[in-house]
């Protein structure tokens, strides 16, 4: 499904014949408390979104914006998306130095054409033109220019006067024009009553900003959607591709997907055969869900779809059925018909997915989804089911669209549900074996569990599925020993609800131990580190976000030689507070030393106020990760 978002390509818009022009974009002419801490200053940006009609509109944009320095060069990239239903009726840009003299000027036929496809695209019809604005030397100015005019009405670009850390702007001006029965509605974000000038009157809309300073988001803040000043737009009477809706409700908006879905759910004779011979015997929601899942799995793959309402349609279930592919939306859909070919009823449901995404405004009705699942009703539970993996376990959603609201669509309605929270175990536990020698020098054997959330810490949930040398590279990388190298190993994947990955390695270890004369240095915690550090600041101004919580569990048993004995034995450290657990044990006996850690840090937002302690908590932790016992030699 396509996911649409504001297009970050921020303009200055003017419902003129002609653009808007500058008569100077003198670098000094900028107010000096714009500059501070700024690496990028909007001079002027405008937009104006037209709604001509239910199925019509035009966007007409235009930004002056100017880099100071290299860490604003990434907005120098500018692209323009379109489409078979979007035409691009302008575009043009120019560059000016530091003084504000011309450098050069870009035409429409001189920005670069090309297929914004992703790799496991089979159809779209999405496309961009694109250019590089940058310069050598800094600071420089841009400006962009563009028209666009859209054969529908479905969506409405959301506007930010500034849209990234460290932008300040000048001037910004926003602008909705519409008829009356076209009027549409609108959402502030992140914005004071007093940044802004409203006018109004009966066919449009127009917001005024002035002198807006950057902004700086600090480690582990809240999430850009809380930061950044925006104003979101909604059409209520719509059309896109010839099909009419309404969304003023999210009941209505379901009401249009499943008016696309209708009559798309049939399946071949032989499928038919096939799902009744799959579930004879089986009583259970549940487990008639599973063995379709599973058939779902091994008959069906990913692919994305995105020709005009294609975008938003599903193919008919009889022709993934024929193909063997589709994507979310086909893929759902299919997965819906052979439950309720089954006797099944589930839901086709719509969520905005990815990995710590924002989660949409649910009080705003609006396109504002990017994939669609599986809900099944089952008594007073839910069975949840991702349906364009192969890999996924049976009701796991993860990271991907877990804990976040939905769209259930059903015949009853749509209505906003939240997937579940993984309350279950989501654990990294590792068991390592350690051989010592007098040279320092040791070999490892280790057998690492990751579960739940964690199987699929950065990204191992796809690196099992691929080949050797990919694995031990991520091995390789998931080690912060100096000098090793890795002899063997193994992955073994339980596909369970919850899911399971094991890991069996074993290496050698140059430098393990350090020695000094008679002494012996070892760091026992050989793998376990503070995921996250925060720095202590006085200035802190926003709160603290611990998006997922880590469970580490190590057990270590050290064979050390026989002609050494610790100096000193740490003490044992237990803290738990808010934020989480932490448990280090040490124990010893002739040639031998378990180090047993386990370290706990709750999922949470904490505020301001909490910050101090929460650094004091990292920082013991820290210290106590990174500590050294000194052994003696007997002789």
């Amino acid at each position: 499904m396509r996911a649409y978002t504001a297009l970050i390509l921020f303009s200055l818009v003017v419902p003129a014949i002609t653009s808007y022009c500058q008569s100077n974009y003198s670098v000094g002419l900028i107010p000096d408390g714009l500059k501070e801490g700024a690496n990028v200053i909007v001079r002027n940006k405008e937009e104006h979104f037209n709604i001509k009609s239910k199925s019509s509109a035009s966007f007409y944009s235009f930004e002056a914006i100017t880099i100071l320095n290299s860490k604003g060069r990434e907005h120098a990239v500018k692209a323009v998306h379109y489409d078979l239903l979007t035409k691009v009726v302008r575009l043009q840009a120019s560059v000016y130095d530091g003084n504000g003299k011309l450098i050069k000027k870009l035409k429409l036929s001189d920005f670069e054409d090309r297929s914004a496809a992703s790799g496991y695209t089979l159809y779209e019809d999405n496309r961009i033109k694109i250019a590089d604005l940058s310069t050598t030397h800094y600071p420089f100015t841009i400006e962009l220019e563009y028209e666009l005019d859209y054969k529908f009405l479905f969506y409405i670009p959301t506007f930010y006067p500034i849209w990234d850390e460290h932008m300040s702007a000048e001037r910004a001006k926003y602008t909705l024009s519409f008829s009356d029965d076209n009027k549409p509605r609108h959402l502030i974000r992140n914005i004071g009553e007093e940044e802004f000038t409203f006018i109004e009157d009966k066919e449009s809309q127009t917001w005024v900003f002035g002198g807006l300073k950057q902004f700086t988001r600090e480690n582990n803040g809240p999430p850009w959607q809380e930061l950044i000043p925006a104003i979101i737009s909604a059409p209520t009477n719509f059309e896109y591709d010839g099909y009419t809706g309404n969304m003023s409700s999210w009941e209505k908006f379901g009401a249009w997907i499943m008016q696309l879905n209708l009559g798309r759910d049939n399946l071949s004779d032989e499928t038919k055969l096939k799902v009744k011979e799959l579930t004879k015997g089986l009583a259970t929601i549940e487990e008639k869900s599973r063995v379709l899942y599973q058939f779902l799995q091994n008959k069906t793959r990913y692919v994305s779809i995105q020709l005009g309402i294609g975008g938003f349609r599903p193919f008919d279930a009889k022709i993934v059925d024929e193909v063997g592919y589709g994507d979310c939306k086909a893929l759902s859909n299919y997965m819906v018909a052979l439950l309720k070919e089954a006797g099944v009823y589930s839901n086709y449901t719509l969520i905005r997915a990815g990995r710590n995404m924002p989660p949409i405004e649910q009080t705003f009705p609006s396109t504002q989804f990017n994939h669609v699942i599986v809900s099944v009703p089952n008594g007073a539970d839910t069975l949840w089911l991702e349906c364009t993996s192969q890999l996924n376990s049976f009701n796991y959603l993860g990271s991907f669209t877990g804990n976040r609201p939905a769209l259930v669509i059903s015949e009853k309605g749509a209505k906003i549900v939240n997937t579940p929270k993984d309350e279950g175990e989501n654990l990294v536990m590792r068991k390592l074996k350690v051989e010592i020698g007098e040279n320092g020098y040791g070999t490892i054997d280790a057998h690492v569990t990751y579960l739940g959330l964690q199987h699929e810490k950065d990204n191992l949930n796809f690196i099992i599925n691929t080949n050797k040398d990919a694995q031990k590279r991520w091995i390789e990388q998931s080690i912060t020993l100096p000098s090793f190298q890795i002899k063997n190993f193994s992955f073994e994947n339980f596909g369970q609800s919850t899911p399971k990955v094991i890991m069996d390695y074993s290496m050698s270890v140059e430098r393990l131990a350090s020695i000094s004369g008679k002494r012996f240095f070892l760091s026992p915690n050989l793998l376990a580190k503070m995921p996250i550090k925060y720095p202590f600041s006085e200035d802190r101004k926003s709160d603290v976000l611990i998006q997922e919580a880590i469970v580490e569990v190590d057990t270590i048993e050290f064979s050390i030689p026989e002609n050494i004995y610790p100096e000193f034995i740490p003490e044992d450290k237990s803290l738990s507070n808010q934020f989480g657990e932490y448990v280090v044990n040490y124990s010893f006996s002739e040639g031998k030393m378990i180090y047993y850690r386990k370290f706990v840090l709750n999922q949470g937002r904490y505020s301001v106020d909490e910050y101090e302690a929460l650094c004091s908590f990292n920082k013991e932790v820290s210290r106590s990760d990174n500590t050294k016992i000194a052994f003696l030699t007997k002789t």
